[in-house]
């Protein structure tokens, strides 16, 4: 039907080739596919049909590459890597067919990476091709990677990597397969990364500072102290922790019973045979509670938890001390078993003529005193040079009479330690009275 000067003529429809009106409705599309791959009439390998167009092929091929890019990976990519910067072993990516997995080692300038492809599938990945495309400042040797690798099947490619200068850049997997009609070419960074082929190393004190002393350039601070700022706001602090990415919970102040709870379970912890190093100062603040609960977690977990070279001990000397010439028996028996479990210098220095007085005391009851005996055994055996024993020997003679077998036992091991130091000087004892 045409419309011409208002009126309406019937012009007869034209046959038109159904060959060419389908190469009309797909010419356009035909720029999509790659250059140089369009087969001639003459290559169509399949017998009694009629080739179609050029532009009908070039559009086939350009499907097949749709096809390939709708296999996306699983997780992300970016983060796997990054996250194979900071450790030695990993999944480097991963999607419907295959898994790529990486295990590094490094030493100095060498590394040695091994790529773990696996196959997901029941059926095989054919076409499988590996190639390094490594910066300038890396040398990269990948073994032969296996054309085809089996269904279920996993495959080693061991890869040599030798740094040669420092640099940022990274080197590139590029990795294809096929599964089936799908081609799948990917390009992954391998984390060959500058902070691999760092060693650290051990550097004192003296050694550090001149070097950092003797450094050109603007003057170096060693230490900087800001005066007159005036405290942040709770507001501000919030914002601030906010942009970091971390949480402020007001009003958080753990009662004792849940401060207890935690503690014991850092202790068992401890016994899974884990580090914890985190949590003393909590035990220690224990030790200083008015109630027996509270009061025997801190003892245990410290004396556990603690030895005698911790910075943390010289903050409980007082607490300890004060519970030790205290009246509360409990109390005493606590603190005396912690400070012969550690028996550190400074317990030592400072609690070993308070303990000699618990021992000869005739108010304590036996389980003090035998307590006291066995503490100051410790003491005395860990740092003898520090413990003085001048003027015992009165007193502690008439520790011989006890009818407490725990309190006489505990100070004949102490008689038998101090004889030991003292065998060629036996008048240092005097029994008589």
């Amino acid at each position: 039907m045409a419309k011409v000067n208002g009126t309406v003529d019937k012009i007869d429809a034209q046959p038109v080739p159904y060959a060419d009106l389908l190469g009309d409705l797909l010419g356009p599309l035909a720029i999509e596919g790659p250059p140089g791959t369009t087969p001639s009439e003459e290559q169509n390998p399949i017998s009694g049909y009629e080739a179609a167009p050029n532009s009908a092929d070039a559009l086939a091929l350009s499907t097949l590459t749709e096809e390939s890019d709708a296999v996306q990976p699983i997780g992300n990519v970016a983060d796997r890597f990054h996250a194979l910067c900071l450790k030695d072993s990993g999944v480097l990516h991963e999607d419907p067919y295959i898994q790529i997995g990486l295990k590094a080692e490094w030493r100095a300038h060498h590394g040695r990476l091994v790529l773990f492809l696996g196959n997901k599938n029941t059926s095989p990945l054919v076409s499988v091709r590996a190639l390094i495309l490594p910066p300038a400042h890396l040398k990269m040797e990948l073994s032969m990677v296996p054309e085809t690798i089996p269904p279920r099947a996993q495959v080693q490619c061991p890869l040599e990597v030798i740094n040669l200068r420092a640099s940022r850049d990274v080197a590139v997997l590029d990795f294809s397969y096929k599964f089936g009609t799908i081609a799948v070419n990917i390009k992954l960074r391998l984390p060959a990364v500058l902070n691999k082929f760092l060693q650290p190393i051990s550097v004192s004190a003296e050694e550090f500072f001149p070097q950092w002393k003797s450094l050109s350039g603007p003057p170096l601070k060693l230490q900087e102290v800001v005066r007159g700022v005036k405290p942040m706001p709770i507001p501000e602090l919030a914002n601030l922790f906010t942009n970091l990415q971390l949480g402020v919970t007001p009003g958080l102040n753990l009662s004792p019973y849940e401060k207890k709870k935690y503690v014991w379970k850092m202790l068992y912890i401890y016994m899974l045979g884990y580090d914890v190093d985190f949590g003393h100062m909590e035990a220690i603040s224990l030790i200083s509670a008015p109630k027996y609960p509270e009061k025997q977690v801190g003892y245990i977990v410290t004396s556990s938890l603690l030895n005698e070279n911790h910075d943390f001990l010289m903050m409980v000397i007082n607490t300890v001390r004060n519970d030790i010439i205290g009246r509360n028996e409990t109390f005493q028996c606590l603190a005396l078993t912690m400070v012969g479990n550690i028996g550190g210098r400074e317990f030592a220095e400072s609690l070993a003529p308070d303990v000699h007085r618990l021992l000869i005391s005739s108010s304590c009851r036996p389980l003090v005193r035998k307590k006291a005996g066995l503490c100051l055994l410790r003491l005395y055996r860990k740092n003898a040079d520090v413990v003085n024993i001048d003027g015992w020997s009165d007193r502690m003679a008439q520790l011989l009479d006890e009818g407490d077998l725990g309190v006489l036992t505990s100070v004949m091991s102490l008689f038998a330690l101090i004889a030991q130091g003292y065998a060629e000087t036996p008048e240092i004892f005097s029994l008589e009275r």
